[in-house]
């Protein structure tokens, strides 16, 4: 076990020599003497001791064969030298050696060293209990599909919320590089560093209507910034009517008609109300909000992000509402105003 190095060994036995005769007695061979004082003798051996965190593990023969140890135990999850994609190999222990006397049975070859720091014992187990766990770093270079995107562009000729694919996608390829890290073997993380583009990918390109129908606006007029919320016509105007106070306008468009947000902003509502039936209710900052009302479905939550081309509900007859239609009203700083003042023409 001990081969190519040489052990210094010492014993705390009284052990003395005398050379003697006897005729005609049959003298033992070395190693019959040595047998018979191996079970007399306590040896012990100045060996080097492999420390794991301060603490003396194993003794092994000498410095070199503690160093080729460890190094063996963590070149066997990865050898920067073997395998240039190993960028770091380290414990997660400190390891140092150090000089110590101990008794020779306690001294083992470099192989056993190593095989105890990997798995607790001199030989490979399945139920391993490493004494030293091996950090691994490396790279890895996978092919993958690179996705093509979508590239949105408005046509104020076509209607709102309508689509039309001009081009259609084609996907890319590209090389990805990860930086993988493994503990004792086993993949614990995998984060992209670099790609490297083999075949561009070609975006779709997509038309988007922006175009807004109301079939009648009365002797109403509109200058603002809004769109308006959905196609169908104005039914029911902002102020006094018969059955009192209005204070939004209605639209009327059949059940199921797509209503969308009519500026960027944040839904902040979305519920039953009296009289309302269905309400969504869409904060635009700078105190100005607005409310659908009479809505059969909601299409966004509390909290989503909308734009000017998010359907937000659809047309229902909830609540109070001799028809379908949607109640649109515009609240600034918490105040009701005249929608047609803030909607564009």
């Amino acid at each position: 076990a001990f081969a190519g190095s040489d052990l210094k060994l010492s014993y705390d036995n009284n052990l003395s020599f005398k050379q003697v005769s006897a005729a005609g007695v049959v003298y033992s061979s070395v190693g019959d003497t040595a047998e018979r004082l191996a079970g007399v003798l306590h040896l012990t051996a100045e060996a080097t001791a492999i420390r794991i965190d301060g603490r003396e593990a194993l003794y092994v023969a000498d410095d070199k064969q503690a160093i080729e140890a460890v190094n063996d135990a963590k070149n066997y999850y990865g050898d920067p030298a073997a395998d240039p994609a190993v960028t770091r190999v380290y414990t997660s222990e400190e390891i140092s050696i150090s000089k110590a006397n101990v008794g020779l049975g306690d001294v083992m070859s470099k192989a056993e060293a190593t095989s105890m720091l990997l798995f607790g014992s001199t030989k490979v187990k399945v139920d391993a209990k490493p004494m030293i766990t091996v950090n691994v770093e490396r790279t890895r270079t996978e092919r993958e599909i690179l996705a093509y995107g979508v590239v949105k562009q408005e046509n104020s000729s076509l209607g709102r919320g309508a689509e039309n694919v001009i081009s259609e996608g084609v996907d890319g390829v590209q090389d990805v590089t990860y930086k993988v890290t493994e503990v004792n073997g086993v993949l614990t993380g995998s984060a992209p560093l670099a790609s490297d583009i083999i075949v561009a990918a070609v975006d779709q390109v997509i038309e988007v209507g922006t175009q807004y129908y109301v079939s009648s606006r009365n002797d109403g007029g509109g200058s603002g910034i809004l769109g308006w919320p959905a196609d169908g016509m104005i039914t029911s105007r902002f102020g006094w009517r018969s059955r009192g106070w209005h204070s939004g306008i209605d639209v009327a468009a059949p059940i199921g008609t797509t209503i969308f947000a009519a500026n960027p902003g944040t839904v902040i509502g979305a519920d039953e109300e009296s009289g309302y039936g269905m309400v969504i209710r869409v904060d635009h900052g700078g105190g100005l909000v607005t409310l659908y009302a009479h809505c059969s479905e909601f299409y966004a939550s509390v909290g989503d992000t909308v734009d000017r081309n998010t359907a937000i509900a659809a047309i229902g007859m909830t609540g109070r509402t001799t028809g379908p239609h949607v109640h649109f009203e515009v609240q600034v700083d918490g105040q009701a105003v005249n929608p047609l003042d803030y909607l564009e023409e």
